[in-house]
């Protein structure tokens, strides 16, 4: 294992810690909670992706790629500068290498952006490619409005030019903001549990259960058609002066910020001068305020855009001509991130590496329920969330591997008389086993049945997902288990 990556691994406390100290926030949980301003270094590199997508249609974003300049990793001081970093070059990365298409894939990547993207990887302690923090966790804002009842979203960027990114993004987005308040119930049950007290357990434990009730319903969103007009029917609770408010109100945010970066041309001087605010470009800008109509603008996420044009961006490196891996160009061999697979202890120079795709899996909300309510699943499966733990930052796995190692809930319930108590712990077991039979309901009309129609044009992927598993057979074994975590009341 690389010394640096190796070096991340802490020693084992006897207590959680506090949600702040694994960079869950109590306001928006796993999500940052606003974008970051780049340091000058890395601002050609945003630049680039800000204007990717005509280039992408043109062919060109390789080239533009190339010629770009080297990142200086010492600027980069912050987490969130980092995380900014890590998901400016995985989402070149993925660009780049997919710039033709799943037939005509690129093998190597550019030493520009492999570089400095296995370096920040490390420091971070996720992996070098696009992934659920860069797609979602990094990229995807929760804005305040009172104007609509749904949750708005800025996303600042998004793979390519389909419209389809945003409600994909957002909607789970949704779902991770509502896990904040899983997390903070989660805590108050362990301190119940501590503390002998039932009572406030099985309090804590029905919001709990609620909390996954309210995720499986943003969940379902990708299934119902009309989901992203508010209250589920056409502007039903929004009037068209209410309408006209929004919309005027996005367009003075625009000319706020646009008529302020007007007189400082030069971007580093208006950094300079204005260092609390964010230099947007006008295209940005526009791109914000068509994210917060998006839910207008998109009836239904089409499962044919999905599978077709959205999912080889997040296949990584594992699939179809590049199953064998990518190339990092410029990084020595020896330099692990911890989570390569492929032959990389053969005669081949330089190795490829094999990275998984990115999937909802890396998030950590579903691995943290199982870990808190005692769920265990095969040990096929097991290794596999393991792995996919590999591709979250460091904190969000110390989460997880904290609940498995210092929460008892289920012990707890088991020894206990009170019936209460063991209907509520069932309660949210009920409520994830239900949340997971939906999400495999979405498998079946985003991968499985694509799959089936269009393999021909995907053939990287076909029924299996982005992390490489035969879906429907893994899925169903996580439902079993689930259900086989009831306890007799």
């Amino acid at each position: 294992m690389n010394p640096v990556y190796g070096s991340l691994t802490r020693c084992n406390d006897q207590t959680m810690q506090a949600l702040e100290d694994y960079k869950i926030s109590p306001v928006t949980g796993c999500l940052l909670g606003q974008p970051t301003t780049p340091p000058p270094s890395l601002l050609p590199f945003r630049r680039l992706l800000e204007h990717s997508h005509e280039l992408l249609n043109s062919g060109k974003l390789r080239e533009s790629i190339e010629k770009l300049p080297t990142l200086d990793m010492a600027q980069l001081k912050s987490h969130e500068e980092k995380r900014l970093a890590h998901k400016i070059l995985a989402f070149l990365a993925a660009q780049y290498v997919w710039q033709n298409g799943d037939r005509n894939p690129a093998e190597i990547l550019p030493a520009v952006i492999a570089m400095p993207l296995i370096e920040v990887s490390i420091e971070l302690g996720c992996q070098p490619l696009l992934g659920h923090i860069d797609l979602v966790l990094s990229n995807c804002f929760p804005e305040k409005t009172q104007l609509l009842q749904r949750q708005v979203f800025f996303t600042e960027f998004i793979p390519s030019d389909q419209p389809n990114w945003l409600p994909f993004i957002e909607v789970t987005a949704d779902i991770e903001l509502s896990f904040c308040d899983g997390a903070k119930i989660m805590m108050h049950i362990i301190n119940s549990v501590q503390k002998n007290n039932t009572k406030t357990a099985v309090e804590c434990l029905i919001k709990l259960g609620d909390v996954i009730s309210i995720m499986r319903q943003q969940l379902l969103l990708l299934l119902n058609t009309h989901q992203f007009i508010p209250d589920g029917c056409a502007l039903s609770g929004l009037g068209g002066l209410q309408m006209q408010q929004l919309f005027m109100n996005s367009l003075i945010k625009i000319h706020l910020f646009y008529t302020m970066q007007l007189a400082c041309v030069d971007e580093e001087l208006f950094l300079e001068k204005e260092p609390g605010l964010h230099f947007i470009t006008l295209k940005t800008l526009l791109t914000h305020l068509y994210s917060a109509f998006a839910h207008l603008l998109i009836e239904e996420l089409d499962p044919k855009a999905f599978y077709c044009e959205m999912r080889p961006f997040l296949s990584g490196w594992s699939h179809g001509k590049i199953s064998k891996g990518l190339v990092y160009e410029g990084v020595p061999d020896s330099v692990l991130t911890g989570a390569e697979t492929g032959d990389l202890s053969g005669e081949t120079i330089p190795k490829k590496r094999v990275y998984l795709g990115a999937s909802a899996g890396q998030s950590i909300s579903l691995q943290s329920f199982d870990a808190f309510l005692g769920i265990e699943h095969f040990k096929d499966v097991e290794k596999f969330f393991a792995d996919l733990r590999k591709y979250m930052i460091l904190e969000h796995r110390h989460f997880i591997e904290d609940l498995k190692q210092h929460v008892h809930l289920r012990d707890f319930v088991e020894r206990s008389s009170s019936k209460e108590l063991k209907t509520a712990y069932n309660s949210c077991v009920n409520e994830l086993l239900l949340f997971r039979k939906d999400h495999l309901l979405i498998v079946e009309k985003f991968i499985i049945a694509p799959s089936k129609m269009y393999a021909a044009k995907v053939e990287s992927l076909k029924s299996q997902g982005t992390g490489g598993t035969a879906l429907d057979q893994f899925l169903e074994s996580v439902i079993a288990r689930t259900e086989a975590a009831l306890i007799q009341c």
